[in-house]
């Protein structure tokens, strides 16, 4: 183990770090744990404790697909999804794969959600989330999993302010459409009519530009007659309008803003099913690891491990860490989460 530099979940990249990993049961009690260096990835950490995972359970008499394996979205590589073999799994696909974008604008345009009722109690001034769960299906590493896709209205802030960007960028762009458009002169009326219609159907992704026609007359120079009518010397015709937002799929884009999907292999019958609404609430179970282990990232508990000779600060092997100097450091907690054993209590891994 090294304590270096590495991604600080903290925003502190400044300091170095190590990783203090954590396998948990339900109720949020450890059996397994242990510390990494500070720049190994949660994708890694995955890997090694998927690799082993099976053998060690097998020591308590659990088989492959006796337990459930709970990890955050670090663990959804084609390397860990292989590595899992026959054990079941409950996770959170990022959306950097384009199936969990495809499966979210699905179960929003389906609107087939079931109602999730949860105890959650609120929090001082923050109100207990309210969730919809719908059952989708995603291929992964040429692999079909099943997808929970999940809404919460507590919407996602990070993803709210990227959906305002893009509406702000569809406007614009509808906007100097429509300015474009209008600095063309018609000479004919119907002509014009065309391009209204041909502009409505130019459609930016959640903004439309609605035209009319209207005439443009241009006068004789000089003093109007005494009869006040003045003499036209030529008419052309412009189109005029306004953009428009596009309600319906401005409202889906919204409603999709509040969504993430939830992968998982678990069964829909039999000892080990696992509803969508059991999904999610297993899911959910890794915030108690972190609550309840949080002071493991306490300055006041780092700051005692560090020494200022590096010759004093070692491993059970003997083989000093590196640490040279005495200086602030971070520790940074990795979950994971063991659920629901076959005939036995939940676990859970961190």
């Amino acid at each position: 183990m090294q304590v270096t530099n590495g991604h600080s979940k903290d925003y502190r990249p400044d300091l170095k770090q190590f990783l203090v990993k954590m396998l948990c049961i339900h109720h949020n009690v450890p059996v397994m744990g242990g510390c990494e260096s500070g720049n190994t990835s949660d994708k890694t950490i995955n890997t090694a404790v998927l690799t082993n995972l099976s053998k060690y359970m097998a020591q308590h008499g659990l088989g492959e697909g006796a337990f459930v394996y709970v990890a955050d979205s670090a663990m959804v590589t084609p390397n860990n999804l292989e590595a899992l073999g026959e054990n079941l799994f409950i996770t959170r696909l990022p959306f950097n794969y384009k199936e969990a974008e495809r499966v979210v604008l699905e179960a929003v345009r389906e609107g087939n959600w079931t109602e999730v009722k949860t105890k959650g109690q609120s929090s001082g001034t923050r109100r207990a989330a309210k969730y919809r769960v719908c059952d989708m299906t995603v291929t992964v590493a040429e692999k079909r999993y099943r997808a929970v896709v999940v809404h919460s209205d507590a919407h996602d802030k990070r993803r709210q302010k990227e959906l305002e960007r893009r509406l702000a960028e569809s406007r614009e762009k509808a906007e100097q459409t429509l300015k474009k458009a209008r600095k063309v002169e018609y000479f004919c009326h119907d002509d014009a009519e065309v391009a209204a219609e041909k502009l409505h159907g130019e459609k930016s992704l959640y903004h439309s530009c609605h035209c009319r026609v209207e005439q443009k007359m241009t006068y004789a120079r000089g003093r109007p007659p005494k009869s006040g009518e003045r003499k036209v010397t030529k008419v052309r015709y412009i189109l005029t309008g306004e953009v428009v937002e596009r309600s319906d799929e401005v409202a889906h884009i919204r409603e999709a803003s509040g969504c993430f999907v939830l992968l998982t292999n678990t069964p829909t019958a039999g000892e080990m099913a696992h509803s969508p609404t059991d999904v999610l609430m297993a899911y959910k179970e890794q915030q108690g690891i972190e609550r309840n282990f949080g002071f493991l990232k306490d300055p006041l508990i780092v700051n005692d491990i560090f020494l200022k000779r590096s010759d004093r600060n070692q491993e059970p092997c003997g083989k000093t860490t590196g640490y040279e100097k005495r200086k602030s450091h971070t520790a940074s907690l990795t979950c994971i989460f063991l659920h629901r054993f076959a005939s036995h209590p939940r676990f859970s891994f961190s």
